[in-house]
């Protein structure tokens, strides 16, 4: 990518990342954070969750209900110990990560409607990484933990 492109990319990623607090509902962005401020764990258990012969902790059809799929959101958060503070994916190369605060009900589809369903959640402790993708089917869903170390 030629330093052109980098600018364009950065301008045209700045607009989102301004505009992006006022897509959210139930959640106050506090700030964005690079790839570097998380922990290099994360980025291998990603890798790892993406590959062909993982196998998800959790799933559920795409044929389900919004609410249905808002609850299973929720319900793999909490298992993963993402509470009302946390980090999710923005799909943006200079602004990577968003820091959120959960203020009211409804946050879970919001995310999901600004972000798509695609998106990854870091826990504000960074200790534990939730991971949702979209099958053909099925929304699938991981949680990794911190290693420990021995």
């Amino acid at each position: 990518m030629s330093d052109l492109q980098r600018k364009i990319q950065l301008n045209k990623e700045r607009k989102e990342a301004e505009l992006l607090p006022s897509r959210l509902t139930g959640v106050r962005v506090l700030g964005y954070a690079d790839a570097t401020s998380m922990p290099s764990w994360t980025d291998d258990a990603r890798k790892a969750c993406l590959g062909i012969a993982s196998t998800p902790d959790t799933q559920i059809p795409c044929s389900a209900s919004s609410t249905d799929v808002d609850s299973w959101y929720a319900s793999l958060l909490h298992t993963a110990g993402v509470k009302e503070r946390f980090y999710c994916s923005t799909r943006m190369t200079n602004f990577p990560w968003v820091e959120c605060l959960v203020t009211e009900d409804g946050w879970i589809r919001s995310v999901r409607e600004a972000l798509g369903d695609d998106i990854y959640f870091i826990s504000h402790d960074k200790r534990s990484l939730v991971v949702v993708f979209e099958e053909e089917y099925e929304y699938i869903g991981f949680h990794c933990s911190e290693p420990t170390l021995k």
